[in-house]
């Protein structure tokens, strides 16, 4: 009799599982950081225009000309010379910045989540897991890299506006500083996206090497909802668990596998899973 009842509570126990509340995104980190390197944007493009603005004025069609040229080339080429180390300068300050934010939020966050999920106890989360240390040294070159990079992609369209326009023969100075614009709209949104991008996928790199370290090997997928045009894969996961070590295909086309959070624009999330059934006894 009393080994029909621990064989019917083993069998309770393994069609049970302990869940976590789902793993935020460091919304105030993402939008410091995206402040912090929209603000860099805005005072290179207003330093851009006002270099060119001077060219303009004195040469209204700027037709073609080989010293409106020169002049152009010389202005653009300052600019992107002075931009380029001002960018440089500031890539890794704001990348160290910006994840060690992500860094401390995501132990706080894990760590309330694997305490809702014991029931109270507190389950250790370790501050640097060596393979989480490897990850971060990765993730700061990123950053750094995509920081630098900022200036020259600008440098190079806005030479293209600009040379474009004097080789046409003119364009007034309106509609050249229209193109300017919208290229400088572009570049500020490019901003977002990196900063979006990036401490999402920092942050499910450091829970994930958490959640591991923790004794936690699966999660399960949330899927964000809220989007015009979601990922059908990622709404057909939503609710299912996935190993840590194995996670699925987040990207059909390429067969990418990751966690949640990883693709670009990916909102989804993930919860914390914990299987006791191997510490059980399988008697008969």
């Amino acid at each position: 009799m009393v080994t029909k009842r621990r064989q019917q509570w083993g069998q309770e126990r393994r069609a049970e599982q302990f869940k976590g509340s789902a793993l935020a995104h460091p919304e105030s980190a993402e939008q410091r950081y995206r402040a912090s390197i929209e603000s860099m944007i805005g005072t290179m493009l207003a330093d851009f225009e006002k270099g060119l603005a001077g060219l303009y004025e004195a040469n209204p069609l700027a037709a073609q000309d080989e010293s409106v040229t020169t002049q152009a080339r010389r202005i653009l080429s300052g600019l992107g010379r002075k931009w380029s180390r001002v960018f440089s300068e500031c890539a890794g300050p704001l990348a160290n910045r910006m994840i060690d934010q992500v860094d401390r939020f995501s132990k706080k966050n894990l760590s309330a989540s694997l305490r809702e999920m014991s029931g109270g106890l507190t389950i250790k989360t370790p501050q640097m897991p060596a393979v989480l240390y490897d990850k971060i040294l990765a993730s700061t070159a990123e950053n750094v890299a995509l920081i630098k990079s900022v200036p020259a992609q600008y440098l190079e369209k806005i030479q293209g506006i600009v040379m474009r326009s004097i080789q046409s023969g003119g364009q007034g100075t309106r509609e050249v500083f229209e193109e300017i614009g919208h290229l400088g709209q572009v570049t500020k949104n490019r901003a977002k996206l990196i900063a979006t991008d990036q401490t999402r996928k920092i942050t499910a790199a450091m829970n994930d090497a958490r959640m591991k370290s923790a004794g936690v090997k699966r999660f399960e997928w949330i899927h964000s909802g809220g989007s015009a045009e979601p990922r059908e894969l990622h709404v057909e996961y939503d609710g299912q668990i996935f190993d840590l070590d194995d996670p699925p295909v987040i990207d059909r086309r390429t067969g990418q596998k990751g966690l949640p959070g990883v693709l670009i624009h990916c909102k989804c999330r993930m919860r914390p899973v914990l299987d006791f059934t191997q510490y059980l006894d399988d008697e008969s």
